[in-house]
């Protein structure tokens, strides 16, 4: 798999081909995977977007809305308005560490993050 960035194009059919995990496990502590989503790369653009993402609850949307950049990425996100939060990972990271939480936050501390309501 190719490593991000990626064009939108790019990460659309990444993003497509791992539906599959929704459902799977996110992490040690027992949190799902809910969505698997198209991104902005930059972190403080993914911060951004994931705020909007947070409270619209629309991935297209708060893209659409908020970024007008042309580097992607793709996340895994676990939680939703609905439980007052979310986690996310970079699909990449995420997918290297087999979801293990510390792991995760070592190696990726600037791909993975968390949004609370």
């Amino acid at each position: 798999m190719k490593h991000p960035p990626y064009t939108y194009t790019e990460a659309k059919l990444a993003c497509d081909q791992h539906q599959h995990l929704i459902g799977k496990p996110y992490d040690s502590a027992g949190n799902t995977i809910d969505s698997v989503i198209v991104v902005p790369f930059e972190t403080s653009d993914r911060s951004r977007f994931f705020m909007l993402y947070l409270m619209l609850e629309d991935a297209r949307q708060a893209l659409t809305l908020d970024y007008s950049g042309t580097r992607y990425s793709v996340a895994v996100v676990s939680g939703s308005v609905h439980t007052y939060g979310m986690q996310h990972c970079d699909l990449h990271e995420w997918l290297s560490s087999e979801g293990n939480t510390s792991q995760l936050m070592h190696n990726a501390a600037d791909t993975c993050g968390s949004a609370t309501v």
